[in-house]
């Protein structure tokens, strides 16, 4: 404690003391204890304004207190806050107006003091206010507090830890309204859900929400979240749905906006998010502009591919009319010399069933259904390629099937099952100049993710392939053979077909050492069906004398059937035209037993013929035919699946075969006769 004037009131200090003292004679001055135990900083002015005592917390924060002792007294031997402020050489503090000066020159500035000053008891019990920092990082209020003696107080209480938590609540609140614009003002719609109720309200949503959506958000916010996401995007709710009832941490969706005829589409992104997960946001972007460019993209690239299409497709039927051509003239000469013609012939036929065999590559390559799927014994069909397989191979290549003893039923065709096992046996062949072995094994494999199934492997011990060769195998019209001795169509024609029947295909190959294909094919519940063409009544109907239209638009193609029905024994009228056909039928009076009709024709299609002529004559069978895929992702026509249909080119034994099971009845399955690209 500091005694600087013997006036009145320091008199009165000293007599207190004195007092205590001599009630606590071996005790230390026990008020100038109490007071320098005080966290709190005291400083007592008398009615003059002089500087009669400060406590040790006082001299500490302000050693200017210190330095103005004019003497010590014994009680104050062990102060070491005014041992250490003994020599200080700064200014002293000798009266309150000195102390005043002090304070200013160590205020707070007014925005600072803040939301800082405050009164818990009385407010008329202190004169002044203010805040101070004495020290590096600290901080004190300062009040001035009149006593009934005339003399002053003045209490400086730390008020640090308040000032660091109004700083950072400060700064908080700063960073919020900055954040809180920014998210205002973004692009992207960014919209919140409460997820620690039942409910889950919607608590956010910015100002991009209600223009991407165009609604107003201020209307839902503390809507239920189910309500407002199924209002907002009820057509992706499937997904949305599974994250709002935690099944899913996240989910992306693609929502699509139609006004005044123009669509927007925006992506939203949903998650969980927040301590322990107790929020749910939504950031929803307009990818409209990313949305064309990819369409145009997708469709320049579709040009590009019907381009390399066109040119491939053109130098194989540019071939294969050479060959026709080439063989019809040679028979022509034959003819005129009386020679036979029967070899002539003979290749006339094969090239056209090559032509026949791309188209269906094409077809199939493009996604095209070319014969309605069934169940099938997977392993029946693989030991009945053997004999198909085994002269298509060589001599110099050794074929070796081995099945298992289960049943192996899929969903497929007999037909699709020939190309894609003929395909990649010639491609092994073609691997193989020097001869090899070919390995065709069938064995049941089960999955975890996809459950039962069938195994087909087709190895070969040939040439194998490089890396680079394998990225783009399944590239349409890539091939390795020399010009001429392959379209490049085989493979990628596989792979559609594999595609078409949820099958998975893996390639392993080595250079020097082979290479294997493995097929998995799912399981079939059902079980395989017996209604194929050749397993039907073996006691076919006579056509003869059976009376049928024929409805083509080709005048070749409508004269080369006519010839052909009547070579089975048939009567035939010809039609050029739908309209034809249904006055053809109206002037005849006899039974018209069949109507073979081509789909795609002038004045009236093949199907509108049919349902007409339905009506009129519901007793007549009727084949439809067509050089247009009628199935399938570019088909323009819808056909029925229960309907008999022949895709061009036809042959005259499917043709016959077909019209006679119709006649009986039976259920059929029909499709042009199968030729593999070598």
């Amino acid at each position: 404690m500091l005694k600087l004037r013997k006036n009145q009131d320091s008199e009165i200090w000293g007599d207190l003391k004195s007092f205590i003292k001599g009630i606590f004679p071996q005790k230390k001055d026990i008020l100038e204890e109490a007071l320098n135990s005080l966290e709190l900083a005291l400083i007592y002015f008398d009615s003059s304004g002089e500087l009669i005592t400060a406590n040790c917390r006082a001299c500490e924060l302000i050693p200017q207190l210190a330095g103005a002792k004019e003497e010590r007294t014994d009680e104050c031997e062990e102060c070491q806050i005014l041992d250490a402020c003994k020599n200080k050489s700064q200014e002293k503090i000798k009266n309150y107006r000195e102390l005043i000066s002090y304070i200013f020159d160590n205020s707070l500035d007014a925005q600072e003091q803040a939301g800082l000053l405050f009164e818990s008891t009385n407010p008329r019990t202190t004169v002044f206010h203010e805040i101070i920092s004495p020290k590096d990082g600290s901080f004190y209020i300062v009040r001035v507090i009149p006593q009934s003696s005339k003399g002053i107080i003045v209490e400086l209480t730390d008020i640090s830890a308040l000032k660091y938590r109004s700083d950072d609540l400060f700064k908080l609140n700063r960073e919020n309204r900055i954040l809180t614009e920014a998210i205002q003002t973004s692009r992207k719609g960014i919209f919140i859900l409460e997820n620690d109720t039942e409910e889950k309200r919607l608590i956010f949503a910015n100002q991009a929400v209600a223009n991407l959506l165009d609604i107003n958000v201020e209307k839902h916010i503390g809507e239920p979240g189910e309500k407002f996401m199924k209002g907002a995007f009820s057509d992706e709710m499937d997904n949305l749905q599974q994250v709002l009832n935690g099944e899913l941490s996240k989910c992306s969706v693609w929502h699509r906006v139609s006004k005044e005829n123009e669509d927007k589409w925006l992506e939203l992104y949903f998650y969980k998010s927040g301590q322990d997960g107790n929020l749910l946001i939504g950031f929803l972007a307009n990818q409209t502009q990313t949305k064309l460019q990819e369409d145009r993209l997708r469709q320049t690239q579709k040009l590009e591919a019907i381009g390399q299409l066109a040119g491939g497709v053109a130098h194989d039927f540019n071939n294969i009319l050479a060959i026709i051509e080439g063989y019809a003239c040679m028979a022509q000469t034959a003819l005129k010399r009386g020679d036979a013609i029967d070899m002539h012939l003979g290749k006339i036929l094969q090239a056209t069933q090559r032509g026949s065999g791309l188209t269906r590559q094409l077809l199939t390559f493009g996604k095209h259904r070319v014969g309605e799927t069934r169940t099938i014994n997977l392993a029946d069909q693989i030991q009945e390629m053997k004999t198909l397989l085994t002269p298509l191979l060589g001599v110099n290549v050794s074929l070796e099937i081995t099945c298992d003893q289960n049943s192996h039923y899929i969903r497929a065709t007999a037909d699709i099952i020939s190309q894609i096992i003929m395909n990649l046996s010639i491609n092994a062949r073609d691997a193989m100049p020097d001869g090899g072995s070919i390995k065709i094994s069938l064995e049941a494999l089960s999955r975890e993710d996809k459950g039962r199934g069938s195994l087909l492997k087709i190895s070969d011990t040939g040439t194998g392939m490089s890396r680079e060769v394998m990225e783009r195998m399944f590239d349409p019209f890539f091939t390795t053979k020399e010009q001429g001795k392959g379209t490049g169509l085989g493979l990628s024609m596989v792979y559609g077909l594999i595609q078409q029947m949820n099958a998975d295909m893996n390639v392993d190959s080595e250079i020097g050492k082979g290479t294997s294909f493995s097929i998995w094919f799912p399981e079939s519940d059902a079980a395989p069906e017996t209604n194929r063409v050749e397993d039907q009544d073996k006691s076919p109907a006579q056509l003869l004398g059976k009376t049928v239209i024929v409805a083509e638009d080709e005048p070749d193609l409508l004269e080369l059937m006519q010839s052909t029905l009547e070579g089975f024994g048939m009567k035939v009228m010809k039609a050029a035209n739908g309209n034809e056909a249904l006055e053809l039928q109206d002037e005849y009076d006899g039974e018209i037993d069949f109507l073979l009709t081509d789909m795609v024709m002038p004045q009236l299609g093949g199907l509108e013929l049919a349902e007409l002529f339905k009506e009129v004559r519901p007793d007549t069978h009727i084949v439809f035919m067509s050089g247009y895929p009628v199935r399938g992702e570019i088909s323009e026509i819808d056909l029925p699946d229960d309907v008999v249909f022949l895709a061009k080119p036809i042959m005259q034994e499917n043709l016959k075969k077909i019209m006679e099971q119709t006649a009986l009845g039976n259920p059929i399955q029909a499709a042009a006769g199968v030729v593999w690209e070598k």
